[in-house]
């Protein structure tokens, strides 16, 4: 069976991605608050979790998106994403900063690898945006809409 990778755009708000008829990705945009929610679901291939956020950014850019803060929702994500990291704060986070990004809340996946690679995530954004780790979705969600 061949892999299959497929992007849903849901009005102007929201893509989902799915891998092999799986949901692995939801990206949603609330306005009122210029804020980005990404959920990963599963064990998803580090070069998927790439081609998603080119995915999200083009349709972004398509809908007027204006992203100053963002959720990454990893409490269902399982696995590392090591090469993802590097990836996003060299190729991805610069065009975001640029734009007005000031800062994201990362809910914590209960994955030991996921963990570790989020520990990563800290210190390679520690001088670009600020950064905080949370334990449930609904702390992360109050901490960055009052930043």
């Amino acid at each position: 069976m061949s892999e299959k990778v497929e992007y849903k755009e849901i009005g102007e708000h929201q893509i989902l991605g799915f891998y092999n008829d799986e949901l692995f990705c939801d990206c949603t945009y609330e306005s009122e608050y210029n804020l980005s929610i990404v959920s990963w679901v599963g064990c998803i291939p580090e070069i998927l979790i790439i081609s998603a956020y080119v995915n999200i950014g083009i349709f972004a850019k398509q809908n007027n998106w204006r992203v100053i803060r963002n959720i990454v929702n990893l409490s269902q994500l399982e696995g590392s994403f090591d090469e993802t990291n590097e990836w996003l704060m060299e190729n991805y986070m610069p065009k975001l900063i640029e734009r007005g990004f000031k800062c994201s809340a990362i809910v914590q996946s209960q994955d030991l690898y996921a963990q570790l690679a989020t520990g990563e995530t800290l210190e390679l954004a520690e001088n670009l945006f600020t950064t905080q780790i949370f334990q449930s979705y609904q702390e992360a969600y109050h901490w960055i809409v009052m930043q």
